[in-house]
């Protein structure tokens, strides 16, 4: 996709390098602070979801 808009010339090569060097930093530091962040996400998603579902589940209408 990103060659076709450097083809096509919306886009310049060094938009592909700067993309590439963000990604790269973005997914470094998510993999360095994964251990802050992941467990509070994992709560809140897992309450959602007992919030949402818990219901259901008892009614076995949802199985876990």
């Amino acid at each position: 996709m990103a060659w076709a808009r450097i083809y096509l010339g919306v886009h310049f090569p060094l938009d592909m390098a700067g993309a590439a060097l963000v990604t790269a930093l973005s997914a470094w530091l998510a993999f360095r602070e994964v251990r802050w962040f992941m467990p509070p996400a994992y709560s809140a998603a897992t309450r959602i979801h007992r919030l949402i579902f818990g219901k259901l589940i008892q009614l076995g209408w949802v199985q876990r």
